[in-house]
């Protein structure tokens, strides 16, 4: 029987538990990621994407975080299905990005719930379901997501599900608009919300 090599949580986290340096803390994160230690295996994930303490290599970002992702860690999974969609120095594959979003949404990510409601609207990596895309952005915008809750004003003023609702849409556009969501704020001054400061002829 192996005992599990555990890193020594004094030299890699501060104590709000951060890592204090991903670069300075490289060495003691890949000891971790070897010994499945899956936390380890997502920050490495994030070394490699980035370059942070090694090459940067999105083949081994992938490699790290799929093997975290397998383990049940949500970041990872989130992150594994942002490369897969965008195609970051990976072959892009919507199928498996719907899977590693959906896998992510389940375990109540807020940002997953939003990319899997709109892949469900829009039919990328899934077969359209406008009710079940809906029925995401609900729960994304339940947790104040101005983007999700963005979205859902779109699909409401559209009909998504078959009925418009336009009150709907113009109370979440305020509340997301609140929040800073960028997009929300131009629907707005297109609904003469928000009129456009003119300034004055010199």
């Amino acid at each position: 029987m192996t005992t599990k090599k555990i890193v020594p949580s004094a030299g890699l986290f501060d104590r709000a538990g951060k890592v204090k340096s991903l670069r300075k803390s490289f060495p003691l994160i890949l000891e971790g990621a070897r010994g499945s230690d899956r936390r380890c295996q997502s920050l490495l994930g994030y070394c490699y994407i980035r370059g942070l303490g090694v090459v940067r290599n999105p083949m081994g970002a992938m490699r790290w975080w799929s093997a975290a992702a397998r383990r049940g860690d949500v970041s990872s999974m989130f992150n594994l299905a942002l490369m897969l969609a965008e195609g970051e120095g990976v072959p892009q594959n919507n199928r498996r990005a719907f899977k590693w979003y959906l896998r992510a949404a389940r375990s109540e990510h807020t940002k997953a719930q939003t990319n899997v409601a709109l892949m469900y609207l829009q039919g990328v990596g899934i077969r359209k379901q406008s009710a079940e895309g809906v029925t995401w952005l609900r729960k994304a915008s339940g947790k104040c997501a101005p983007l999700a809750m963005f979205n859902l004003g779109v699909a409401y003023e559209r009909g998504a599900t078959g009925r418009k609702n336009p009150a709907a849409a113009l109370k979440l556009y305020r509340k997301a608009a609140a929040l800073g969501d960028g997009g929300s704020r131009k629907r707005l001054r297109e609904l003469g919300e928000f009129p456009e400061v003119r300034h004055p002829r010199k």
